[in-house]
């Protein structure tokens, strides 16, 4: 989200067997699409914008996991979030509602 903002007005999920598209559609007008794959340690992301088209993979190497790692165990021991409350929150309200779309199969507002 730090790409294109956290401002997610809306939703959507859709599923294909074990792989899956999730739609982040902005007040602002950007609709992001993430595309997920099992057995996959990266995925895509692609966003139409009034500025134009963009799409990119996202290459991960095996430790993707350890900035963040780093990143939180710093927090605990010093008690300062490294970014703003809302802005660690928002990702995962984000998810969420992604996940009751895919359930539900429709546009959830966040």
């Amino acid at each position: 989200m730090n790409a294109f903002g956290f401002y997610v007005s809306h939703v959507l999920m859709t599923k294909n067997k074990q792989n899956a598209t999730g739609q982040l559609i902005y007040k602002d007008g950007k609709i992001v699409r993430l595309n997920f794959y099992v057995g996959c340690n990266k995925f895509a992301l692609s966003a139409q914008t009034s500025e134009g088209y963009l799409a990119s993979d996202i290459k991960l190497d095996s430790n993707y996991t350890i900035k963040g790692i780093k990143i939180f165990t710093k927090m605990f021991k010093t008690g300062i979030e490294p970014l703003e409350h809302k802005k660690i929150l928002a990702p995962i309200r984000v998810l969420e509602v992604l996940q009751r779309s895919q359930k539900t199969k429709l546009i959830k507002k966040v």
